[in-house]
């Protein structure tokens, strides 16, 4: 996917929005978990979010849409130092863009919405445009989408598949999921839907996570052969 497909999946076309692709097309160090496909499910899932009936007239749409753009603007790898820092930095890179765009609650809606999506970051959650992002951000992380994102950031990390002896953390002591991805699964992605703000992504993550439970019961029929 493109920015072109972003700019489609907008629910308006702000006079900012053409300049703040550039933006972000320009900071954005896009890998295959951070893309521009992944903005625009992103974006999609925020939207089918807001239009639920728990938020439902409740959302400023353009600060949502503005909040999903930036909020990857900058993408630390998972295993630096200072990824918990990430999402503070991709608020303070739209503030910029935005000071003179937004008035100051917006400007405090999208901070908010930028900085409390990252799981790592544990920032408290002050509004329902946060609620939202964040949710359609952890979207991304369950089912085959954590698969596949799993997978490939452990490759890019140089961590092994699963544990040779245990591959699923039951004999274990602690599962590492810096060293084998399979442990991922259980360190995160299994938490993910009883963490989610709203009911419609709650029960969607929770659907998805049932083909996660059918690939691993896969998995382990072909290694223990």
């Amino acid at each position: 996917m493109t920015s072109k497909t972003f700019k489609k999946t907008f629910v308006n076309d702000p006079s900012w929005l053409n300049k703040a692709i550039c933006e972000v097309d320009r900071l954005m160090e896009k890998d295959g978990g951070h893309d521009w496909g992944h903005l625009t499910r992103v974006l999609s899932q925020a939207y089918a979010i807001a239009a639920s009936e728990e938020f439902l007239g409740c959302i400023d749409l353009e600060i949502l849409g503005a909040a999903v753009l930036f909020h990857d603007v900058v993408n630390l790898p998972k295993n630096a130092p200072n990824r918990r820092e990430a999402s503070t930095f991709s608020a303070d890179k739209a503030l910029d863009f935005f000071e003179t765009i937004f008035d100051t609650d917006q400007k405090a809606i999208l901070r908010n919405a930028i900085e409390a999506h990252s799981f790592s970051a544990g920032i408290p959650i002050q509004c329902d445009e946060a609620k939202i992002v964040q949710d359609a951000d952890r979207l991304e992380s369950v089912g085959a989408l954590a698969i596949a994102r799993t997978f490939y950031v452990s490759g890019l990390m140089g961590s092994t598949l699963f544990h040779p002896e245990d591959p699923f953390g039951i004999e274990r002591e602690q599962r590492n999921d810096r060293k084998y991805a399979v442990d991922h699964f259980y360190e995160k992605v299994f938490l993910l839907p009883d963490l989610m703000n709203s009911r419609y992504a709650k029960t969607l993550a929770h659907t998805r996570n049932r083909f996660l439970e059918s690939f691993l019961a896969q998995l382990k029929s072909e290694i223990e052969v």
